[in-house]
């Protein structure tokens, strides 16, 4: 039997695996790619989906017009499988580039894997409104964290060289890197003797910094919904690491504002 982190994981990366193919197609292989995805909806929701599947088709066939879309959050809404996830999406009809999100919601089922489903997995109750991006990045972001509950993973957009955290954290984190960097984020608990309710954490990539807080929970008080479970960053959500690595300036000696003084110019 799968652990409790394990599972969580699987889920993860249905859930990323359906929401990308939703929002991404190809004219030419808009309807072979949607009427394969409509096999991880329950049975009325794959039938509502290929009649649209089929009414949309030859429109987009013909429009040559493609499109692009990653999980920007994922938010369990509680502990029964009901999720909310952001999509951000790049459509191109040829001429211009238009840039969309797309909010969601849906019911998570269990079932047993098959030829169509390896996963065990199924979308259910999925309601979605599709908006103009106005390009908002992330601010002011904290993650919700308890010991024993699920972690968070963080995606960034470049190659992460380094994570910073506080001395005698209670963070466990670990990092995996393809085109892009992601981390994955847990509490382990209290460590030593003092329980911070919050750590903050810092992400280096070569010429970007990305920062946020990690607010710890007591296990007791159990999980806090919603629980963010997946987060994607952009590049303006971090800041120039030559801002951070810039020295402060050095105090100016006493002779040295003597000599300004007596000599009118200014030393550097």
């Amino acid at each position: 039997m799968p652990s409790r982190e394990s599972s969580e994981f699987e889920r993860l990366r249905f859930i990323r695996d359906f929401t990308d193919r939703l929002y991404t197609f190809q004219a030419a292989s808009f309807r072979s790619t949607q009427t394969a995805l409509a096999f991880l909806l329950t049975d009325q929701q794959r039938e509502e989906r290929l009649g649209e599947v089929e009414r949309l088709a030859s429109k987009i066939e013909k429009s040559g017009m493609s499109q692009v879309g990653r999980l920007h959050y994922l938010r369990a809404l509680d502990g029964s499988g009901r999720y909310e996830a952001a999509i951000r999406i790049r459509l191109n009809d040829g001429r211009s580039e238009t840039s969309l999100i797309a909010y969601t919601q849906f019911e998570l089922k269990a079932l047993s894997p098959n030829a169509e489903n390896p996963w065990g997995l199924k979308i259910d109750r999925l309601t979605q409104t599709v908006n103009a991006d106005s390009g908002e990045g992330v601010k002011g972001l904290s993650l919700d964290l308890s010991s024993g509950g699920p972690g968070v993973t963080v995606q960034f957009p470049c190659l992460v060289e380094n994570v910073e955290l506080e001395k005698g954290t209670s963070l466990r984190v670990r990092l995996s890197t393809f085109d892009v960097s992601e981390l994955e984020i847990t509490s382990r608990g209290a460590a030593g003797d003092a329980h911070r309710d919050e750590e903050r954490v810092r992400v280096l990539c070569s010429d970007r910094a990305f920062q946020f807080v990690a607010k710890l929970k007591d296990s007791k008080d159990g999980v806090v919904w919603p629980q963010l479970l997946f987060l994607s960053f952009r590049m303006n959500d971090g800041i120039d690491r030559r801002v951070l690595d810039r020295k402060p300036p050095r105090p100016r000696a006493k002779f040295e504002k003597t000599l300004e003084e007596q000599l009118g110019f200014v030393t550097e």
